[in-house]
């Protein structure tokens, strides 16, 4: 069946993950630089919800195994 929708629950989910992502990525992936772009991907259905985050900033191959741990506060809260 179609979604005509999403719950409240998951809508909040969905917008702390982004609001996560795009509060790191200007902190983090573009530090003191000015210009930078971020995409933000969401695609649900009946077999679950994929977010893509995606930035060009200048994070480094530490802090991205880092961040594929899920050491991160922001991985963390999102598998909650």
């Amino acid at each position: 069946a179609a979604h005509d929708g999403v719950s409240p629950k998951l809508a909040n989910a969905l917008v702390r993950i982004v609001n996560e992502f795009v509060s790191n990525s200007t902190k983090h992936a573009f530090g003191s630089s000015s210009s930078g772009s971020i995409r933000i991907a969401i695609t649900g259905g009946d077999q679950g919800w994929t977010i893509l985050c995606k930035d060009d900033g200048n994070a480094t191959k530490q802090d991205a195994e880092r961040g594929a741990s899920g050491a991160g506060l922001g991985t963390q809260g999102s598998k909650a």
